[in-house]
């Protein structure tokens, strides 16, 4: 991918931040969906975010390796999924 197709967030201090972010410049581009990239762990709550969101994703993709810190990411993910499901924050 040329690195001008890529649009950086800088204002995507979270996931429901960055999702909130990618839905108004979707809407600004015209864009009807999105593609997600991520640690696996994190893929689940970026779907509901967007679902939450009202923005389809068409795909979502994650690296094929895993680190010890998956151990502390998975368990901290479970947590901020049931957040996400709950609509708190």
């Amino acid at each position: 991918m040329p690195r001008e197709a890529v649009i950086l967030d800088e204002k995507g201090v979270n996931t429901r931040a960055t999702v909130k972010n990618v839905v108004e410049l979707c809407t600004k581009q015209h864009f009807k969906s999105v593609i997600a990239i991520s640690q696996y762990y994190h893929l689940p709550r970026i779907q509901l975010a967007f679902k939450q969101a009202g923005m389809p994703l068409k795909g979502q993709s994650a690296p094929r390796y895993n680190s010890w810190r998956d151990i502390f990411s998975l368990n901290r993910e479970i947590v901020a999924y049931l957040f996400y499901w709950l609509k708190l924050k």
